[in-house]
């Protein structure tokens, strides 16, 4: 792992859940939480700013799902391939670009590998906390008809 970078990132679950259950006001809580707990490369305003973009971009994604449209298959499948591998893969390579442009010249390789271990990193908590915590907050984006109507009873 790089420095600043984890394999296990848990807000990870929080964006996506932001985007899901909150909609649009889920993207701009997300910024506003990048400008109240920066982490170590967000040292300054504009940076904070800059560093809002990934996880954004992603809530902004999930913010876009259908809520309640298709099967229940065909909305599991929706959410991870575009919420889970789509999102986690676009704020990865945000944030790499982000990286790159702040950290001065690197090399291709270099960007590569920090969006590799940073999609990993947001890839992982994700798919293995993102659908529980989606099915208790915003169940209809994955169940139908009677599996609603059994899940809330």
């Amino acid at each position: 792992m790089q420095p600043g970078l984890t394999f296990f990132f848990p807000a990870a679950v929080v964006t996506v859940a932001a985007g899901a259950a909150l909609g649009w006001l889920g993207v701009l809580a997300v910024i506003a939480a990048n400008f109240i707990m920066p982490w170590g490369a967000a040292s300054d305003p504009l940076r904070q700013a800059l560093f809002a973009l990934p996880p954004a971009a992603w809530a902004g994604l999930v913010a876009l799902l259908p809520r309640s449209s298709g099967s229940p298959w065909s909305r599991l499948h929706r959410f991870l391939l575009h919420g889970i591998l789509g999102g986690s893969l676009l704020s990865a390579l945000t944030g790499a670009a982000v990286l790159t442009l702040l950290g001065g010249p690197l090399s291709w390789g270099a960007f590569s590998l920090t969006a590799g271990l940073w999609w990993a990193s947001d890839f992982t908590p994700a798919l293995a906390l993102g659908l529980p915590v989606l099915v208790l907050l915003v169940p209809e984006m994955l169940l139908d008809g009677n599996d609603l109507v059994a899940w809330r009873a």
